[in-house]
């Protein structure tokens, strides 16, 4: 695991820190990948984003979600025939 895009942003001992200016609407995104870890199956991990702002002070967001273990999502490796005559 670890960052795929990071635009600037640092991970240290699981917590993402990222500072700079941006206008209004802009979105900054980063993208991690992570180990699946069946240990972590049923917790919830949650996100939160602080910010400070000259004109707008300062606040905080949070979005949370639930590692789950989906058995739908299996993968098949195709069969191969080798030498068949149809």
């Amino acid at each position: 695991g670890g960052f795929v895009t990071a635009n600037g942003a640092t991970e240290t001992s699981g917590e993402v820190t990222w500072s700079g200016d941006i206008v209004a609407s802009a979105t900054i995104v980063f993208t991690a990948t992570v180990k699946d870890k069946s240990d972590l199956y049923g917790d919830t991990v949650t996100n939160t984003a602080e910010y400070t702002s000259d004109n707008a002070g300062s606040g905080a967001d949070q979005a949370a979600f639930t590692i789950i273990d989906d058995p739908e999502y299996k993968i098949y490796l195709p069969l191969v025939f080798r030498n068949h005559s149809s």
